[in-house]
């Protein structure tokens, strides 16, 4: 009896590698469409979010639905804004930070208009004391 040949495999690469190809690369039209959506829903959470931000409505005077409501348009912002980053590295929180900033202006301009009333308003007080001849009240 011969003993059997063994036989060579060929191929010396045992399987081939499936690289992946990003999602980019697949379909760009697809992720700027998302990045779109995503950018509109940051924008939409906003708006929301800048009405709230200037109500003139005490805490204490908020029932709980409309301090729900406030803490659920503020989860919006966040979210679109991680969602958007999660497509688009760093523009959600870019965005975030662009919003707080630029609320934090308009809310300085407010506390400063605010106190220049103040301001106004204690001086025709006084003034109004002085004509009238009442002693100044020292506050």
């Amino acid at each position: 009896m011969e003993p059997k040949k063994q036989m060579k495999l060929q191929n010396k690469d045992p399987l081939p590698i499936k690289k992946e190809i990003p999602e980019s690369q697949k379909n760009p039209g697809l992720i700027e469409k998302k990045i779109k959506e995503c950018r509109d829903k940051v924008q939409c959470a906003f708006l929301e979010f800048h009405k709230i931000l200037f109500d003139k409505k005490l805490d204490q005077n908020k029932s709980n639905l409309e301090k729900d409501k406030e803490r659920k348009i503020a989860d919006s912002l966040f979210n679109s804004a991680v969602e958007l980053d999660q497509i688009n590295s760093g523009e959600g929180t870019m965005i975030v930070g662009s919003i707080a900033l630029r609320e934090l202006l308009k809310m300085r301009d407010r506390i400063n208009e605010v106190e220049y009333k103040l301001l106004l308003t204690r001086k025709d007080l006084l003034d109004l004391q002085k004509d009238l001849g009442i002693k100044k009240n020292e506050s």
